[in-house]
């Protein structure tokens, strides 16, 4: 325990969570027992099995941060972006969600790419955008309010640059970053 009543592991040479004199919002250094250095910004630490591991998960534990290009790194980067849906329904500043090459679903819930969660009448899968072989395809997914496009309520189609899709209430504009 450091002198302001902070815990933190007896291999780091000073208190990671007291500030450092002489420094401005940088973080602080810590030399880990493994040799290992880091710094004390809060990242995730995705372990399958941290107690296996030998962590105590009732104390708190500051990890080295994560490089870029490792396991915990977005896996959209992997895929080439070709587009966007813009709304001013969501934020009057508008709002804007990336498309990416293959398989992009629009909904509210947390597993989705594209997610709405202002929208009462957006379905948890409500319809997916996909573009293969230079084509952007959209399906409605057996949405409550069903999916239009252009005003008019579609299963299914094909969508080009200016098109609009309206999901629930929510009216989303389809912008293309790559030409086909």
């Amino acid at each position: 325990m450091c002198e302001n009543g902070h815990y933190f592991q007896n291999s780091y040479t000073e208190c990671p969570y007291c500030p450092n004199t002489g420094t401005s919002n940088q973080a602080s250094t810590i030399a880990f027992s493994d040799g290992s250095t880091g710094n004390t910004k809060t990242s995730v630490f995705n372990s399958p099995n941290p107690v296996s591991e030998g962590r105590d998960l009732s104390k708190t534990t500051v990890m080295p941060a994560q490089q870029p290009g490792t396991a915990a790194s977005s896996t959209k980067s992997t895929r080439r972006l070709v587009g966007w849906l813009v709304t001013y329904d969501a934020d009057p500043n508008g709002k804007d969600f990336r498309l990416y090459e293959g398989r992009n679903t629009i909904g509210y819930t947390k597993d989705c790419d594209v997610i709405i969660d202002s929208d009462n009448g957006i379905s948890s899968k409500h319809a997916t955008i996909r573009y293969l072989l230079g084509e952007f395809e959209f399906k409605d997914e057996f949405s409550t309010n069903g999916t239009f496009h252009n005003g008019q309520n579609k299963k299914e189609g094909i969508l080009k640059d200016g098109d609009q899709l309206k999901v629930g209430n929510t009216v989303l504009l389809f912008r293309q970053s790559i030409k086909n």
